[in-house]
């Protein structure tokens, strides 16, 4: 019994080694016969603030002044992309305070705590978890005639037809923030920051 226990075992590694050749061979031959014909989308996306000269990166100064209870800037934002392709251009506002020192900062207590965010009257609202107001980011008149938010991934993403200079539509017109977290973030810095990305969205 204990010889034929040996052999049943050593046979069976031996048909799967002798397997294992063929099915490799039988890969390389199915991939060999495809071809594929993709090529790179063209992608040049550049932020426009304020009717600035679009660039990739940039960071520009913009003062709070306080109006009808309310400090607030003027920050209007579209987007320059120069493809000719097809494509889903996409946009995510992000706020954050930040030092002197340009660090970017998470100690200021409730309103450094940026807990969800919500488009209210035309406006995207940043909350923190008790539910009160941090950065509202007011959004154009008629930005939902060619944007579309979703909020699973908190993005914009372009739904209408760029002019004939490439620019977007605007989407974003300024920034609120209420007095209270205004006093509170003395010696700070509030930075909202514009990530745009485009994908090819054709079938070629």
């Amino acid at each position: 019994m204990k010889n034929k226990k040996k052999s049943i075992a050593f046979g069976s590694i031996f048909a799967a080694a002798a397997v294992v050749p063929v099915a490799a061979l039988a890969v390389v031959f199915y991939l060999s016969s495809k071809s594929n014909d993709f090529s790179p989308a063209d992608v040049n996306i550049k932020i426009s603030e304020n009717n600035d000269t679009p660039l990739q990166t940039a960071s520009k100064e913009f003062t709070l002044l306080s109006e009808n209870s309310v400090y607030h800037t003027d920050k209007q934002v579209k987007i320059f992309e120069s493809s000719e392709s097809s494509k889903q251009l996409k946009v995510k506002l992000v706020p954050g305070w930040y030092d002197a020192n340009g660090e970017i900062c998470g100690n200021l207590g409730n309103i450094s705590d940026f807990y969800r965010q919500k488009i209210e009257d035309d406006s995207l609202i940043f909350f923190n978890r008790y539910d009160d107001k941090i950065v509202e980011c007011i959004l154009d008149e008629h930005w939902d005639r060619n944007w579309e938010y979703n909020s699973f991934d908190g993005c914009f993403y372009y739904t209408g037809k760029f002019d004939e200079d490439n620019y977007t539509s605007v989407l974003m017109t300024g920034v609120d923030i209420l007095p209270s977290v205004y006093e509170n973030s003395a010696g700070y810095d509030l930075h909202i920051d514009v990530l745009a990305d485009s994908v090819q969205d054709n079938e070629n």
